[in-house]
């Protein structure tokens, strides 16, 4: 099944894999807050962020640059928090769409095909 946001199937139905980053504490070198200080120090939650990598495809260039193009669309400044669900039935929650990058080439064949990485990010402090 695809992954959805905001209702729409941004990645069509190539193969795709769906990844939470590391939860938890972010730590920081004790050094970088105080000089001459050993050990580590907690800098708060890490923001809840989720990775989605595959492959677009489509029959024609014609139609992979119109993923590409709607992909693009989503991508908004601010980025806005929008339901993303995994693919099997899960939702995780309000994310926002924050990068979007291709691989360096097409691969054609019967149907032509682009390696992608998509980032969301459920931030804990928003300005």
């Amino acid at each position: 099944m695809p992954v959805v946001f905001d209702g729409k199937q941004l990645f069509g139905a190539g193969p795709h894999r769906v990844s939470v980053r590391p939860i938890g504490q972010e730590l920081l070198q004790r050094f970088r807050v105080l000089s001459n200080s050993p050990g580590l120090q907690p800098n708060g939650l890490l923001d809840f962020a989720v990775v989605v990598r595959g492959r677009l495809v489509a029959d024609d260039e014609e139609g992979l640059w119109l993923m590409r193009d709607g992909i693009d669309l989503e991508l908004t400044d601010p980025p806005l928090p929008k339901q993303l669900e995994d693919g099997v039935a899960r939702s995780l929650g309000e994310l926002r769409f924050v990068s979007f990058a291709t691989g360096d080439r097409t691969d054609r064949g019967r149907k032509v095909s682009l390696e992608f990485e998509a980032v969301f990010i459920a931030f804990r402090h928003w300005p």
